[in-house]
């Protein structure tokens, strides 16, 4: 039994092979992105924002 170490190249963080046939979840997957994106900003804007005291 071998045990990968690597990544093998060529291959993102979604797999080709799985994303043809993910059609129905793409625009979900496309809202949970937006939406992480827009939380995250959100909490770096209030953060510098906050007063201070």
């Amino acid at each position: 039994m071998t045990v990968a170490t690597e990544p093998r190249p060529g291959r993102g963080p979604i797999d080709p092979r799985l994303w043809k046939y993910s059609h129905s979840a793409r625009g979900y997957l496309a809202l949970t992105i937006g939406l992480s994106f827009a939380a995250t900003v959100a909490t770096v804007v209030s953060a510098l924002c906050w007063p201070e005291s």
